[in-house]
């Protein structure tokens, strides 16, 4: 009997995780009208085989998972094997409204009230840090020709399976740990942006299950590695379609409007972190010294300030309006791309409704500021465990005030599940159970 092709519904769940359910391909016609039903406590499943206790539906009612039909990938990558072949979703009641409780909603959610009230919409690429298991069993320095070489196929396989993905890949490089990669896609708007990091990190496994590897987004391997991160970069556009980020007369190019929607980051950031680096392992990397933020802080080119305005450079004759971007640094794998992005726009335009001025630009690392002056400079670090974090966001009423119901109980519930299960575990155990899930 033939193998048959199979295609898989997914959504991203809260831990940065995509899950859903396959079928034959011969079924896919049906199933993009029908879409398929699913228990809502599906949404508090933990990275690890455990359920969220409690949750807001226990064993009661269905939500039918309806795929968006732009978001479909075929990614062919090797012979015996069926394309890895998915739709992302959103999650709908059986009445046919959005359900509250769907992460990708959020989104959806907080991009439609940045364009209804301000005419922008966010434009966002991001870079995902990685490890490969099974490498050379001597090393290659980092950002060598020979660390590249040395892993070519897998980079060439990578490349051509996000070129088939329409994920517009940029760049792959070896990075700074040993093992450790980076590949960067191209910039989208909107929710496509998101979908575009759930599916690079899919295809970067995927090519590394076919070639008898794995890849693992785990924000730390261990204590004494560098860490893996997210870098998600942010610039918004007007209703004509320029950007609106910059202005030569302002400090750092920074517009007013856009150093409104910073400031507005910068106001809730250490509560974002509960959402944008959502694990124990997280707190293991947003360490001083990892060049990985560890305050709430926007710099110029500065890599442990939670948003960096990475340098323009004008050489080739490009404007600096079509350059200028934040990127979000505080940030890891273990996070949903949906919740990442959509929290940051919900701040962001907390910031612009408020019209807060820009935050200073700070030009030397946080840690070297002593506690008297990072106050003065209104300079908050971020918090040191998903705890502190849970707390923080708690304690935010306009950030708790963003979520439905539900989906704030699911959420902290979950997060609650994460805690208590590495609760007894020393950090190098935490940093491994991580490294193998994700």
């Amino acid at each position: 009997m033939a193998d048959s092709d199979i295609v898989m519904f997914c959504w991203p769940d809260l831990v940065g995780l995509n899950r859903g359910r396959s079928f034959p391909l011969s079924e896919l016609p049906g199933r993009l009208k029908h879409g398929i039903i699913l228990p809502p406590a599906v949404q508090a499943l933990l990275p690890f085989p455990l359920i969220a206790d409690p949750t807001p539906w226990g064993p009661m009612n269905d939500v039918i998972l309806i795929p968006d039909e732009d978001s479909e990938i075929k990614v062919d990558v090797a012979e015996g094997a069926s394309p890895l072949h998915l739709f992302m979703c959103d999650w709908y009641n059986l009445d046919g409204t959005l359900w509250t409780a769907c992460g990708r909603g959020f989104l959806k959610r907080a991009l439609d009230d940045l364009e209804s009230e301000t005419g922008l919409q966010v434009k966002s690429g991001v870079e995902n840090e990685f490890h490969l298991s099974d490498v050379q069993p001597w090393p290659a320095p980092g950002f060598t020709v020979e660390a590249l070489r040395l892993e070519e196929k897998f980079a060439s396989r990578v490349m051509a399976a996000l070129q088939q993905a329409g994920t517009e890949p940029e760049t792959f490089e070896p990075e700074y740990g040993l093992a450790q990669y980076e590949v960067a896609t191209s910039p989208a708007i909107g929710i496509k942006a998101a979908d575009r990091v759930a599916i690079t990190r899919e295809v970067v496994r995927e090519v590394a299950r076919r070639m008898d590897r794995r890849a693992s987004f785990t924000p730390i391997v261990n204590l004494g590695s560098v860490g893996n991160g997210v870098h998600t970069h942010i610039s918004l556009i007007d209703a004509k379609g320029q950007p609106a980020c910059f202005d030569a007369a302002k400090p750092g190019g920074v517009s007013e409007l856009f150093g409104s929607f910073l400031a507005g980051v910068i106001r809730h950031l250490p509560a974002l972190c509960v959402f944008t680096a959502p694990s124990p392992a997280s707190y293991l990397r947003l360490t001083p010294g990892r060049w990985s933020s560890s305050a709430a802080a926007v710099g110029t080119g500065n890599r442990e300030a939670a948003l960096r305005l990475p340098p323009i450079w004008s050489g080739d004759g490009a404007t600096p309006a079509k350059r200028l971007n934040a990127e979000y640094r505080a940030g890891d794998a273990t996070a949903s791309p949906h919740l990442t992005l959509g929290v940051l726009v919900r701040a962001g335009l907390e910031g612009i409704r408020e019209r807060l001025p820009a935050p200073e630009l700070l030009n030397i690392p946080p840690s070297e500021l002593d506690e008297a002056e990072r106050k003065r400079r209104g300079i908050e670090l971020l918090p040191a465990s998903l705890g502190e974090a849970l707390a923080l966001a708690e304690a935010d009423a306009v950030v708790k005030g963003w979520f439905p119901d539900d989906l704030w109980s699911v959420f902290h519930s979950v997060k609650q599940g994460e805690i208590a299960c590495v609760r007894d575990m020393a950090p190098e155990e935490i940093a491994e159970t991580y490294r193998k899930y994700y």
